[in-house]
């Protein structure tokens, strides 16, 4: 019996790299830029907007490791952050079901 061969594509690295602003992911960089505008709302100074390059840097050294890092922590927050079954099943569990019970995890024993 000859066995199937998988069809094969190459696949580049920039194809899977996310859009970048000096080299730190959009949304990495808006994040940076919308906490050094509110800081500078709310310090009623210009001079707070400076806030956004440490941040961006920061972003930078994040990202340098591995590019999709912000991607995979929006989307721990998408899922993961609003599970609240998490002690339960030990992980993110998506249940369309309402979570409420009638007992306590105590009171099985």
């Amino acid at each position: 019996m000859e066995e199937e061969k998988l069809n094969q594509d190459k696949l580049y690295l920039a194809l899977t790299r996310p859009a970048m602003i000096f080299g730190v992911p959009l949304e990495a960089a808006f994040i940076s830029v919308f906490v050094g505008g509110l800081a500078m709302i709310i310090g009623d100074s210009i001079f707070y907007l400076v806030l956004t390059v440490p941040l961006i840097v920061i972003s930078h050294f994040i990202v340098k490791r591995d590019q999709n890092a912000f991607r995979i922590l929006f989307r721990f927050f998408d899922t993961g952050a609003k599970c609240r079954n998490r002690s339960h099943w030990g992980g993110s569990s998506p249940s369309p079901l309402r979570l409420q019970r009638a007992y306590k995890i105590e009171e099985i024993d």
